[in-house]
């Protein structure tokens, strides 16, 4: 921390100001946290992955959720996992929102070390890739899972997903490509072959500019830059016999299903992990949420604390006059019985009303800055790799 007043002495100081009122910086503190509160509130962004316009895309609450996020079984060929992982790369590639998310992605591990920052990574991409292969199923299985039954109406979909991606990225240099080879991973009963048919020849062979296009053979860490797409040599062939593409050379598309550290299922494809959670975050606190937390731990503090007054009491007595009581139980009974129950409630109100206090201010308080400490006072690699710091 740098100081901006000057150069320090030992010289002592005497300062003739009277002394602040406790409650004056109470209720000063208090407004301060007020405001803070309200400067981070006005100022959050939205993330730019959030602003990904493919499809329709949106945070949803995981309590409130009318089915558990990893209910779409990660064997569905609807949408198979090799698909969903080049998809993810594909997108992390051309698409802007997707690639600035993940560069700040990249930057928050940037402190952690090489083999914690390549777990790291590794992870988000897989629940990335989860969120598109279910976003991608909702998509094309349709309402109520009613495309499913139909070849027809699952490779029309897909047709749409098609149209959708050279139109929004056929413009970039290699993207044609690299979508034809996307779209070749498909079974053939799903693939739209008739408009991949109809793609100019000269623009679905010509490769792109991404460092990984521009090799012969897969990079030594294609497993580990998620930005990678295939080399230059893998190009689609339309197979009459089958009346669909396929890829060539041909490549070992290997799905392998594996479990994350949660022991959560997970499945290992050639272009990275597919895990079976989706991305996630932390809601945002409103006000009412703060108060709530408030409340909640006024009234558990309070409440707890006040249980115990009576052995708070006969404990104190056998602090301050040892040999008075036998134990415990013989303190409780001798203290009934010659002053009366009351005498076993001492301190009741101080202590209602001090372990509300704590309850009401502890608890929002922490809850608010250990946010804004994590979110807005440190940067984002630093928040990650002092974690338990910042909790503490």
């Amino acid at each position: 921390l740098k100081e901006e007043d000057g150069p320090q002495n030992n010289t002592p100081v005497q300062h003739s100001q009277p002394p602040i009122p406790r409650r004056t910086v109470l209720f000063t503190s208090a407004a301060a946290a007020l405001a803070f509160f309200q400067l981070t509130q006005s100022s959050a962004a939205a993330a730019p992955l959030e602003e990904l316009s493919l499809g329709t895309a949106t945070w949803s609450d995981a309590a409130d959720a009318s089915q558990p996020p990893s209910s779409i079984p990660l064997s569905a060929r609807i949408v198979p996992p090799s698909f969903s992982t080049y998809l993810a790369r594909f997108l992390l590639h051309y698409d802007d929102g997707a690639s600035a998310w993940w560069n700040d992605q990249s930057a928050s591990f940037s402190l952690l070390a090489s083999y914690e920052a390549k777990q790291r990574e590794g992870k988000s991409f897989g629940s990335y890739a989860s969120s598109i292969q279910k976003g991608m199923y909702s998509y094309i299985s349709g309402d109520d899972e009613s495309n499913i039954r139909s070849y027809v109406k699952v490779r029309s979909q897909y047709s749409s997903l098609l149209t959708s991606l050279t139109g929004k990225y056929g413009s970039e240099r290699g993207a044609i490509r690299d979508i034809a080879l996307l779209f070749a991973m498909l079974p053939p009963v799903y693939q739209p072959t008739d408009l991949l048919l109809k793609i100019d020849e000269g623009a679905i062979t010509a490769t792109g500019s991404n460092k990984g296009t521009n090799a012969e053979n897969f990079p030594v860490n294609f497993q580990e830059d998620f930005t990678l797409l295939l080399p230059n040599k893998y190009q689609v062939l339309y197979n009459e016999s089958t009346k669909s593409f396929t890829i060539t050379p041909n490549i070992n598309l290997f799905e392998i299903g594996i479990n994350e550290e949660t022991s959560s299922p997970a499945i290992s494809t050639t272009f990275g992990p597919l895990s079976s959670q989706p991305l996630s975050r932390q809601r945002s606190f409103s006000l009412d949420i703060y108060a709530l937390l408030g409340i909640s731990g006024g009234a558990g503090c309070a409440l707890t604390h006040t249980f115990v007054i009576p052995l708070d009491v006969v404990k104190t007595r056998i602090q301050t006059n040892p040999g008075q009581y036998k134990g415990i139980f013989d303190g409780a009974a001798t203290i009934a019985r010659e002053e009366g129950m009351n005498a076993l409630l001492l301190g009741t109100q101080a202590t209602i009303a001090g372990y509300s206090w704590y309850g009401i201010s502890v608890y929002p308080s922490y809850a608010f800055f250990k946010r804004f400490i994590g979110e807005q006072l440190l940067s984002p690699a630093f928040a990650v790799a002092h974690t338990n710091d910042v909790a503490l």
